[in-house]
């Protein structure tokens, strides 16, 4: 039996070179009531989270290697045409300390 489209929603990605609007495409089987969601997608982000892996990535070089402070991490993604309020660019740092913590066993995973 075909998978049949649960919903569709339209989710903001971030990634270093761009801020920009994706469809996602929820699909559900009538059989087992299992929902599926695009591989590719769920790839290039954390679930739920709107930035990317590499944006994550980069942003925790900038912080932890380089040792920029939050406002550098903002200008530096502006000049690509990202522009991020303060406190998106802390919750992003955040998450990626989350991450950081959890691929090292210092946070258990959920």
């Amino acid at each position: 039996m075909p998978l049949r489209v649960k919903k569709t929603q339209k989710r903001r990605l971030v990634t270093p070179t761009k801020d920009t609007k994706v469809v996602e495409v929820i699909k559900r089987c009538n059989c087992s009531n299992e929902t599926f969601v695009s591989k590719k997608l769920r790839k290039l982000t954390p679930q739920k989270s709107p930035y990317s892996f590499d944006l994550l990535a980069q942003i925790g070089r900038l912080r932890f290697d380089e040792h920029r402070q939050v406002s550098d991490i903002r200008r530096h993604f502006s000049k690509s045409g990202i522009n991020t309020r303060h406190n998106c660019a802390a919750s992003v740092q955040e998450i990626f300390e989350i991450f950081h913590r959890r691929a090292s066993g210092e946070y258990p995973t959920d």
